[in-house]
């Protein structure tokens, strides 16, 4: 039997680590014995972490039958040790608490998206990243998103008899778990352009992160909302705002309405802002649609 030996650590945090630690706390888990962890992916990139892992020894791969399923094993009770001090335990999924490293957030954050995320977007005109996990570390998450970008992500309970899909894919069989979903297309592009900025030498899943590209490239091709100035696909010469713009234009129109049947004038649409109205809004441009139609 062939016997192979590490000497990976992560004592001393990097970059590449911390991403592997989030990709092995929503895809990878270590034995009730605490003799052995593993990480389960169906892309070829798990042949680039037995790499890390096992360099230059050809590490075998077990591939699950009658499934893309492939499985890296890492029997070493050092590492296992050391992942216990990040807060790993047999039963994580159910009920454990991520001890993210400080200082590498963003690409914990990756590692966790490329196992237990889901990035979403149609022909560029909707983009939308999900989280799928257990109820603390999705509070977790959301807190670091908030603290770092201030993006306020949906935090959900699902709860669900059988598998919970998402884009088609099983996130979770539990039956209870908790999602977390980005608010627009502004603040998904945010989120992504974040986390994937500065990312050489990590092995992030490619499929994700074409999505992505393939998302940026077509809204580099469009034209600009009038209000927040993102770019927007322009399907006819009316088009002038994104989805979200949209939507608050529509919320104002309604405010300037039910406004004139009170009062018996109608308000400026800037006026009847609220305070969360406010943020990335052109008011002079604003201020030009009062009276028109969307």
């Amino acid at each position: 039997m062939v016997k192979y030996t590490t000497n990976f650590t992560f004592t001393k945090m990097d970059e590449i680590k911390a991403y592997i630690l989030g990709l092995m706390w929503a895809d990878g888990w270590i034995t009730s014995t605490k003799t052995e962890c593993a990480i389960a992916l169906n892309d070829k990139e798990i042949y680039k972490l037995a790499n890390i892992f096992y360099p230059k020894q050809n590490r075998k791969i077990e591939t699950r039958e009658n499934s893309n399923c492939k499985i890296l094993h890492i029997c070493s009770k050092r590492i296992v040790s050391e992942l216990e001090q990040f807060g790993f335990i047999p039963t994580k999924s159910k009920d454990g608490i991520p001890i993210i490293p400080n200082g590498f957030e963003k690409y914990f954050l990756l590692g966790l998206l490329d196992g237990d995320g889901c990035v979403y977007h149609k022909e560029g005109k909707n983009l939308r990243v999900f989280y799928c996990g257990n109820e603390n570390t999705m509070t977790i998450v959301k807190s670091i998103i908030k603290n770092e970008l201030n993006i306020d992500m949906i935090l959900s309970k699902v709860t669900s008899n059988g598998e919970i899909l998402l884009e088609s894919r099983s996130l979770n069989n539990n039956g209870i778990c908790f999602t977390l979903q980005s608010c627009g297309v502004k603040d998904s592009l945010k989120l992504l352009n974040y986390l994937y900025e500065n990312t050489y030498g990590i092995p992030f899943l490619k499929r994700k992160y074409l999505k992505y590209k393939e998302c940026v490239k077509i809204r580099e091709t469009m034209d600009e909302c009038v209000l927040c100035h993102t770019s927007i696909i322009r399907d006819s010469p009316t088009h002038k705002y994104c989805e979200d713009c949209k939507d608050l234009v529509r919320r104002l129109k309604n405010r300037q309405q039910d406004e004139y049947k009170k009062f018996g004038f109608k308000m400026e649409l800037e006026f009847l802002l609220l305070p969360h109205d406010k943020q990335d809004i052109d008011l002079c441009a604003l201020s030009e649609i009062s009276s028109a139609s969307l």
